[in-house]
């Protein structure tokens, strides 16, 4: 019905109440992440967590996901110490990744701990040679620092990577372009559109092919 708020008021009786399931205090923590209260959100997924310590760690990463997504770093973070304090020496190798991969994007974001996360993404690439986002992650790690070889290299990896290939080429452009090398980067800029047409690129590839012509 669109009552978003409304709804949320009946999960926090039902918690009140003492008969709330993790799966109500997800959909409390979805509710409020939709309706962009971060801190409340938080809350409600720290409670589902605190519920059951024995639950399946696949919904608790999805929260800090989408916390993350939405740029709400503080609180993905909140959510991934809970995490290890509760499944770190029972997490399998995938999740561990997963959590490895989004402890890097918040640490990439607020710029900090930026020798520790390349030696995260480098472990992680170890036990998943061929992880796109991995890839991608190290290019954009390596580009920051004004490593544009290195940069190039991990981008053209997952240029290889079918589900990653346009916005590694979009990425790889964008490191030609800031070294003056319009020309190679026009080729991989009509790829991508090729794959995945999109505005943006389009106008992107305009400007660039118009400066490789003027050089």
């Amino acid at each position: 019905m669109k009552q978003p708020l409304k709804a949320a008021q009946n999960l926090e009786a039902v918690v009140r109440l003492g008969k709330a399931t993790t799966e109500n205090l997800y959909t409390l923590g979805d509710i409020y992440l939709s309706e962009n209260l971060m801190d409340l959100a938080c809350n409600a997924y720290l409670r589902s967590i605190n519920i059951d310590a024995k639950q399946l760690l696949a919904r608790p990463l999805q929260s800090a996901d989408m916390l993350v997504y939405r740029g709400a770093f503080i609180q993905a973070k909140q959510i991934l110490a809970h995490i290890r304090e509760n499944w770190d020496k029972q997490m399998d190798e995938a999740n561990h990744r997963k959590l490895l991969k989004l402890e890097t994007r918040i640490n990439m974001a607020d710029g900090v701990d930026i020798i520790e996360t390349a030696k995260v993404l480098e472990e992680i690439m170890k036990l998943d040679p061929i992880n796109g986002e991995s890839l991608m992650l190290l290019g954009q790690y390596y580009y920051r620092q004004n490593e544009q070889d290195r940069a190039i290299f991990y981008y053209k990896r997952a240029e290889s990577i079918e589900a990653f290939e346009a916005n590694a080429k979009i990425r790889h452009s964008q490191v030609l372009v800031s070294m003056g090398r319009y020309s190679e980067a026009v080729p991989l800029l009509c790829r991508a559109q090729e794959i995945k047409p999109n505005d943006d690129v389009a106008r992107y590839l305009g400007q660039i092919d118009s400066m490789s012509k003027t050089r």
